[in-house]
């Protein structure tokens, strides 16, 4: 049995599904063949804590007279576009003015991969692989922009946490990603390198976005279990 077939026949037996964001609920709709009745949305929390500490100590820091600093965080995947993201950087006019991208989270053999990748085409690269949370928070205070280039995403944490935490971000069109900004943002095509390049830039120069109303642990909590207690009635 393929794994599509398998995971249909499960969200076939099940009595309800939950998943995080309208995009994963549309694919399971449109994927395993569910009936929208049968499927919820919850969205994720976000850990307010760390996004307020992050938040703290950039109003204590002046970013702006940094040298930028773009920012990845999450791990290498085929669907994370990173090849394409490093070739974007390239070309940007922050590069040019001494800007760095820095891939948080990635792997030594992906690392290894992606600068080779930066060597060859000029792109200023580091990938200090993950961080301790002190280290990540101190990290992000420093961030100019955090940029998720990814075709698709069920929720895209990281870009959550960054506008919590007051961070501009650059966002693709992929999956959840319009949608956790509310769609104050539109996504540049994955795809296309000019686009990738033009949003680094543009996002650069912008100022984040208002404030945008994520989960705590205790909300989420709550309303998985008020679904719960619906479902079992």
């Amino acid at each position: 049995m393929s794994l599509k077939l398998y995971f249909r026949w499960m969200a076939q037996l099940s009595t309800h599904i939950a998943t995080d964001s309208e995009f994963s609920k549309r694919c399971l709709i449109r994927d395993l063949k569910v009936a929208p009745e049968k499927v919820s949305v919850l969205a994720l929390p976000i850990d307010h804590e760390s996004a307020d500490r992050v938040r703290n100590l950039r109003d204590t820091s002046r970013t702006d007279e940094l040298t930028p600093l773009v920012v990845f965080l999450g791990r290498d995947a085929p669907h994370k576009n990173l090849d394409r993201l490093v070739r974007a950087f390239a070309k940007t006019e922050a590069q040019s003015k001494g800007a760095t991208l820095l891939l948080i989270g990635v792997g030594s053999e992906a690392a290894e991969r992606l600068t080779e990748l930066a060597q060859h085409c000029g792109a200023r690269l580091e990938t200090p692989g993950e961080l301790s949370q002190s280290d990540l928070e101190a990290t992000l205070a420093r961030a100019s922009l955090l940029v998720q280039p990814s075709f698709e995403e069920g929720f895209g944490l990281p870009v959550a946490e960054a506008l919590a935490a007051g961070i501009p971000v650059a966002i693709s069109s992929g999956g959840s990603l319009p949608e956790i900004t509310q769609n104050q943002l539109r996504g540049f095509d994955p795809n296309s390198e000019a686009e990738i390049t033009e949003a680094i830039d543009e996002g650069l120069t912008s100022p984040s976005l208002p404030a945008i109303q994520f989960l705590r642990p205790e909300e989420f909590a709550e309303n998985f279990l008020g679904l719960a207690s619906r479902i079992l009635a």
